[in-house]
């Protein structure tokens, strides 16, 4: 394939979203409360998935799985991507 007809494969705008749902912090409390998931020693089952805001489902990193129920692990907000964010928020 020549170059000057390749595509992104993800454009800037879609980049800096999946960035943003990565450094937004996950209300694990809330959702709890609300029933979309309960805690389950180290991990969470997930009750209601359509009801898992975006930037949780992007957090996913670890995932268990049976006929019964859905239990994941998610990863924490990134510190580093959130510093990169701040500063690109300051020059803008």
């Amino acid at each position: 394939m020549d170059k000057k007809n390749r595509q992104p494969v993800i454009s800037i705008e879609e980049l800096e979203e999946r960035a943003r749902e990565l450094v937004t912090p996950i209300d694990f409390d809330a959702l709890i409360r609300a029933g979309v998931m309960e805690k389950h020693r180290a991990w969470y089952k997930i009750l209601k998935m359509d009801e898992l805001p975006a930037h949780a489902k992007a957090k996913i990193y670890k995932i268990k799985t049976d006929d019964k129920e859905t239990l994941v692990q998610f990863r924490a907000p990134s510190k580093r991507l959130t510093k990169v964010l701040d500063g690109k928020r300051g020059k803008g």
